[in-house]
């Protein structure tokens, strides 16, 4: 269940000396979501155009909206893929990861 709440800073009851910081972690979780998002787009206009084949469902889940999210607050990952889909995630990742750096 999700609950959303609208409040102001001040009316979370949050103290004065912790609010620069609490508004610092929203602007960086913002920061991340975007651009997440848009490497989650581009990567998807971009296979969509290679060819039909592209598989929307499969890559329409959680485990790969991680991935994506990973990509973008790690620039190098030496840990070792545990799973075949995490490999195929993780490598779908970064080849458009490189060619939005190129």
């Amino acid at each position: 269940k999700v609950i959303a709440i609208k409040s102001s800073v001040s009316g979370l009851g949050w103290k004065i000396e912790y609010i620069p910081r609490l508004k610092e972690l929203v602007s960086t979780t913002n920061t991340l979501v975007t651009h997440t998002f848009a490497l989650t787009k581009i990567m998807f206009i971009n296979e969509r155009e290679k060819g039909e084949s592209f598989g929307l469902k499969k890559y329409s889940q959680k485990d790969f909206y991680v991935q994506v999210f990973t990509s973008v607050i790690k620039q190098q990952r030496n840990t070792p893929v545990k799973t075949l889909k995490t490999r195929e995630l993780r490598e779908l990742t970064e080849k458009h990861m490189k060619n939005i750096a190129n």
